[in-house]
């Protein structure tokens, strides 16, 4: 069973199981593993404790000589079972506290076996290495991610210092998994929004991006603290919300604050996060976020729905008006909103633009989301429009005169205006059209058709033959054309026999064309 270098040198590699098995059975060769090729170990069943506890060590030796890197477990996957015995946390915890240079590998393996042994007493060890800055960050990284696996919950909320923005935590890699440890136990809602940052590295998906993924797909929306939530929402409508975890989450605390916009301070802070992404024109905070799950199955999310609740939807136009500074932030923001804008608030609108008691910006950004509605086809929202017309700001932002010369500048501006606004709509295609129908089949023919015994065989072959006869010859009633004159065939005794624009066909000819078909003519 020894390798072809020498039996010094371990066991052969194909012979690794067989080895595994012999050293249950013969201790001379368990020794010889356990001294040689201590890896063999961890795939046998080896019952002498101290022959497993002298393997781990040799195991733990190879790797701090680099024999052995971390690659070998992470990649090779070397089984680790086999190796337990009773104890173990007093050797490992030595091992834990090594910090020489080159010292990761050995660090990797010892938190491996601590994982795979699933020794949960020693989650007071692994804390300490994962928030020991001078320890190598790969090897704080495997540890973090065995006290996510086998930490009892005092030693994972040790971590909850590393939630905060650290430098030497450049993929937040550790901030991933030290919220992965306290959340939800540990942490509060505002706590956990105040740590959910934007990341430091796009593109990147490490334990940060997967945390955020499974808060996402919790569908969590921030209940009991949607004001913080949305102040939280802010940075994150800048990018592509569809695809960013923290963004599709963005979309459902704002839908969701929708039924809490009666609460202090809700309305104004939706308004802010509307017009936050109309700043960077960004994506629509308030349409339903998708999902891109890898089944494939895309569930139900919550939809704002305000186009059929009113009262919502005046409540943050108003907060909106209020706040909005610039007319396209307040054009980006309705239009990008579904449901924001409905006619029916036409008349409303003009109410609240010639309201006195309100500062003149308000009125005009109420004037300006009036002008932005397809009003003048109902009769309410002109006959609305006719009684304030002359009022400011009203009259500067929907001035249309009540009668105009064909002839004036300001009919040619109209036309002007039409014409330009026409050219930014194409044409629709136009859609391809079959012949008009002249027979009950609903057929006509307006190509010559020449089909025989050897053409209908031909048409056999899959391809436009077989389509054309078959669309040709759909039925007794037939009513070809040729040079745009039907030919009447109704006459006939057998409609496919001897008329002379299908070829002339004969009896056989008919037969074969009958044949080809299906199905009688």
């Amino acid at each position: 069973m020894g390798s072809g270098l020498g039996w010094q040198a371990g066991v052969a590699g194909p012979l690794r199981e067989t080895a595994a098995f012999a050293a249950t059975e013969s201790d001379p060769i368990a020794e010889w593993v356990t001294d040689h090729d201590p890896e063999v170990i961890g795939l046998s069943d080896v019952a002498d404790e101290a022959l497993r506890r002298r393997a781990t060590m040799r195991l733990l030796e190879k790797f701090r000589r680099h024999d052995l890197t971390d690659a070998q477990i992470i990649r090779d996957g070397i089984p680790l079972a086999g190796f337990q015995y009773p104890g173990a946390e007093e050797d490992l915890r030595p091992v834990l506290q090594e910090r020489s240079d080159g010292c990761q590998d050995v660090l990797e393996c010892a938190v491996n076996l601590i994982a795979s042994w699933n020794l949960g007493s020693m989650g007071d060890d692994l804390a300490g290495l994962v928030l020991d800055p001078i320890a190598p960050l790969e090897a704080r990284k495997a540890a973090a991610y065995a006290l996510v696996k086998v930490g009892t919950r005092e030693a994972r909320s040790r971590l909850r210092p590393l939630i905060e923005d650290h430098p030497d935590d450049p993929d937040f890699d550790l901030k991933g998994l030290a919220l992965r440890c306290n959340w939800p136990d540990g942490l509060t809602v505002d706590e956990l929004l105040h740590a959910i940052t934007p990341p430091r590295t796009r593109n990147y998906h490490g334990a940060y991006a997967g945390f955020l993924l499974v808060l996402d797909h919790e569908r969590f929306d921030a209940r009991g603290h949607r004001g913080a939530g949305l102040r939280w929402a802010r940075p994150f409508v800048r990018q592509d919300l569809d695809y960013d975890s923290a963004g599709r989450i963005a979309k459902r605390i704002a839908i969701a604050s929708l039924d809490e916009i009666d609460d202090p301070g809700i309305a104004a802070a939706l308004a802010d996060l509307l017009l936050e992404a109309a700043e960077s024109y960004g994506g629509a905070p308030l349409t339903p976020p998708h999902r891109y799950d890898w089944a494939g199955e895309e569930p139900e999310e919550r939809t704002a729905m305000l186009d059929r609740r009113p009262s919502v939807r005046r409540k943050l136009l108003a907060a909106i008006a209020t706040r909005a500074s610039k007319d396209s932030k307040l054009w980006w923001a309705a239009r990008e909103a579904p449901g924001l804008l409905v006619a029916d608030d036409f008349p409303w609108l003009l109410e609240r633009a010639v309201d006195s008691a309100l500062p003149m910006p308000e009125r005009e950004a109420y004037a300006e989301l009036a002008r932005m509605l397809p009003w003048g086809d109902r009769v309410d929202c002109i006959e609305a429009w006719l009684a304030v017309r002359e009022i400011e700001p009203v009259a500067s932002r929907l001035p249309h005169p009540l009668s105009m010369k064909l002839d004036s500048p300001e009919a040619a501006l109209a036309k002007k205006g039409f014409a330009e606004m026409n050219k930014r709509h194409r044409k629709p295609r136009r859609k391809k059209l079959r012949h008009p129908m002249t027979s009950p089949c609903g057929l006509r023919i307006s190509w010559p058709v020449v089909p025989t015994r050897r053409a209908a065989k031909e048409a056999s072959a899959p391809g436009i033959g077989r389509d054309l006869l078959v669309r040709a010859f759909a039925s007794r009633q037939i009513h070809p054309e040729v040079g745009g004159q039907p030919v009447d065939v109704l006459g006939r005794e057998d409609p496919l026999v001897g008329n002379p624009h299908l070829g002339f066909l004969d009896q056989a000819d008919a037969q074969a064309v009958r044949d080809l078909v299906g199905f009688p003519l």
